[in-house]
């Protein structure tokens, strides 16, 4: 239940930020708890994936979003433009 419960706390201060980054960090974090509440294994990086995936289609920036992840901008332009929307 507190789990859950910490899932739901990640999702509404999510909703409540206007900062973007720390909006995809409680996403995160709801998502971890989440997976962790359905006892489920995730991808290895799952989280980071997650973030890096949808911080390139709010910012639009493989170099901003590259110095954030630690890693090269054509790496993240690569592997990670146009998987998500920004809506």
């Amino acid at each position: 239940e507190s789990t859950l419960r910490g899932a739901a706390d990640s999702i509404r201060h999510a909703a409540r930020n206007r900062n973007e980054a720390a909006r995809a960090h409680h996403y995160v974090k709801a998502v971890e708890l989440l997976s962790a509440l359905a006892c489920t294994l995730k991808p290895r990086n799952v989280s980071r994936h997650s973030f890096i995936t949808y911080r390139i289609a709010i910012v639009k920036s493989a170099d901003q979003v590259a110095l954030e992840a630690g890693d090269s901008p054509s790496i993240i332009f690569k592997n990670y433009r146009e998987l998500a929307t920004d809506d």
